[in-house]
């Protein structure tokens, strides 16, 4: 009875260990792909700016490295006129929540929490931008 206790713990073990080395190269080979992805992508980064690199040699087109910075610099103006956009749509007088008559100063809390909610929800469109990058 011990004995086959013992001899079933041993394969047990023995199967864990075959389980947790093959994992971990299925792991390696992610990694290794992850790897080959991004280097793909900066060689069509490279190739869109117009490097190419041959060894120890690299040329520069430069017709492709204008179209390129056209290119972002249409991407970049398109952005900031949705920026400005937004920006105007906050009354940022009349929504503040503050007015002064004479000595005193009157604060809605209410509308200051609502601009400010306003004002937080347009920051985070502009540093959440999913589409800020080129790739």
């Amino acid at each position: 009875m011990k004995k086959k206790l013992f001899l079933l713990t041993l394969l047990l073990f023995s199967g864990c260990e075959q389980r947790t080395e093959g994992s971990t190269q299925i792991n390696e080979e992610k990694e290794l792909t992850k790897k080959e992805v991004s280097e793909v992508k900066e060689e069509n980064l490279l190739k869109e700016l117009g490097f190419e690199i041959n060894g120890q040699k690299v040329t520069i087109d430069m017709n492709k490295t204008t179209e390129f910075m056209k290119k972002i610099e249409n991407q970049m103006q398109s952005r900031a006129n949705k920026i400005e956009h937004k920006i105007k749509d906050i009354n940022f007088t009349k929504g503040l929540g503050v007015e002064v008559n004479g000595d005193s100063v009157l604060i809605d809390l209410n509308k200051t929490k609502d601009m400010l909610q306003q004002i937080n929800t347009l920051m985070k469109d502009i540093l959440l931008d999913k589409n800020s990058t080129l790739h």
